[in-house]
């Protein structure tokens, strides 16, 4: 684990719990993707499809949940275009949590942003009207969308 309150790395052993959690998130997250972006649906269908229906949601020899490991086709960066594109076309607002007082989350939300909003070249420019060369009306005023 990285700190970046004291810039040290130390090592910990993740609790079951916290694994189970963030395995639930990571579906959960799939799902709702899976309902609102089209590529995701399909690679979504797809992993429940090519599931061998040995899966139940008990624990396998490692002891991860085995109804995660159907899921596990689905990569990060699977994950990350579906919310760039559900972002882009407004069907979804991410939403992060830090606390920028004590530096917390502070890089993941700068990270979203890069990753996730749209640059200036994915939008179009807005379209400007000329009003014409008069002394006191020499301005450009946003046209009608």
């Amino acid at each position: 684990v990285w700190n970046l309150i004291h810039p040290r790395i130390f090592t910990n052993e993740i609790n079951r719990h916290v694994i189970d959690a963030a395995l639930d998130a990571r579906r959960d997250l799939i799902a709702a993707l899976a309902d609102v972006d089209e590529v995701m649906g399909d690679l979504y269908l797809d992993a429940i499809d090519n599931d061998d229906g040995n899966n139940n949601g008990s624990n396998n020899n490692d002891g991860v949940y085995s109804s995660c490991s159907i899921l596990s086709n689905i990569t990060t960066q699977d994950i990350q275009s579906a919310i760039r594109r559900t972002t882009l076309d407004r069907s979804i607002m991410p939403t992060m949590c830090g606390a920028a007082l004590r530096g917390l989350g502070v890089e993941p939300v700068l990270d979203a942003v890069a990753e996730w909003l749209p640059c200036p070249l994915d939008r179009l420019p807005p379209q400007l009207t000329f009003l014409g060369n008069n002394k006191h009306n020499n301005k450009t005023q946003k046209g009608s969308d």
